[in-house]
């Protein structure tokens, strides 16, 4: 039996276009997988927020990365802790989302950008409250579909043993924006998944869940 299903992804600021169309279809081991075609428009960037410096930003740095925005310019991404903990994980700690041995971030944070030419970073409204980071499992990761779209940035947890998701994120406008999911009417700010997100051509992403 085929099932259709028509997602879009789109920024929660105004004019901003992210279409995603996914097909899924039952499979005889029962997992479904589903493609996703994504367009953006491009415009002018106009960073905003707080500005911090790069050496305060390296100390509070839990993660960095690298992200090109609609128009195709590289920006630097970090997750900066606002409060949290670390710690590796005892065999008490053992679980689908935790092995023995992983070292882990806990508490509030928040996301800096910074343009590759400066040495100023602008701070954003995006933060995560009360996440778990498990560094050794990189479950902060980026995907990226091709030259011509912007980097997606993932925000993952693990919900059980098969199954991890959590919210995504471009830069648009000089900001990190989050995406929306509309599903047969309903609406969502989260992907699921039980493998990573993986691009498969011509723009599409591939979701597995099991």
């Amino acid at each position: 039996m085929r099932k259709s299903i028509f997602l879009s992804l789109t920024a929660i600021l105004i004019s901003s276009l992210l279409i995603v169309l996914f097909s899924k279809q039952a499979h005889p081991n029962k997992n479904e997988r589903s493609s996703a075609k994504i367009t953006v428009d491009k415009r002018a960037a106009n960073l905003a927020g707080k500005k911090i410096s790069l050496e305060e930003t390296r100390l509070k740095s839990r993660y960095s990365t690298s992200l090109r925005d609609t128009k195709g310019q590289d920006y630097n991404v970090y997750v900066l802790s606002l409060q949290d903990k670390r710690w590796i994980a005892g065999p008490d700690d053992v679980w689908a989302g935790i092995s023995e041995g992983d070292e882990i971030f806990e508490g509030d944070y928040q996301i800096g950008i910074q343009p590759t030419n400066e040495s100023s970073v602008y701070l954003q409204d995006v933060k995560m409250k009360d996440y778990q980071y498990n560094k050794t499992r990189n479950m902060i990761f980026t995907l990226t579909l091709s030259k011509h779209q912007p980097n997606f940035l993932f925000f993952s947890t693990r919900e059980a043993s098969v199954s991890e998701g959590g919210p995504a994120y471009y830069l648009k406008d000089g900001k990190l924006t989050k995406a929306t999911v509309f599903e047969e009417g309903e609406t969502s700010q989260e992907l699921s998944f039980s493998s990573r997100p993986k691009p498969i051509g011509n723009n599409n992403i591939q979701l597995i869940n099991y």
